[in-house]
């Protein structure tokens, strides 16, 4: 098993998506939902910020490093949609995930990771370990290993969140 398993992710909004919500009379161009969708989310944010909410991003590349516990470099790699399509990207990260036994990120919690299961949820993807299946990786995402309600209480937290994201 890997020690640590650093990462990161890029990704661009869905404008299907965008526009299957916020165009769902179908009178706008596909850039137009999507402008009309950037310039609400300026709006709401008093002109701070136009991202999109986690829903509406997919993964595009997947840049990755694992090391042993001594930190040496054991595997760097870049997963890239110019090499798979969405699916066996995402199942690809999946898959490097189930070896390793801490995880590495910048702001991984708040984005990264919630990309990544919510892509990973509408591919059909399951998750065993992340979604509580093993204990030691309680550790990995911060989560106290004997508190098995807790990442089903943390996951939840999240999604009942996205609808005042969405406003």
């Amino acid at each position: 098993m890997v020690r640590y398993l650093i990462f990161d992710i890029d990704t661009r909004v869905d404008k299907d998506l965008v526009k299957q919500i916020y165009d769902p009379q179908d009178t706008l161009t596909i850039e137009q939902a999507y402008d009309k969708a950037r310039d609400m989310f300026l709006e709401r944010s008093h002109q701070q910020s136009d991202f999109f909410p986690i829903p509406f991003h997919i993964p595009i590349a997947i840049a990755t490093l694992q090391a042993d516990e001594q930190y040496r470099i054991r595997a760097l790699g870049c997963l890239g949609a110019d090499r798979f399509s969405e699916p066996e990207l995402v199942a690809r990260f999946w898959q490097i995930f189930e070896s390793a036994h801490t995880l590495v990120t910048f702001n991984g919690r708040g984005f990264d990771l919630p990309v990544l299961e919510t892509r990973a949820l509408k591919h059909g993807l399951s998750l065993p370990r992340y979604f509580g299946g093993c204990p030691d990786l309680g550790g990995a995402l911060g989560v106290n290993p004997l508190t098995r309600l807790r990442p089903l209480l943390d996951l939840s937290s999240r999604y009942l969140s996205v609808k005042n994201a969405w406003g």
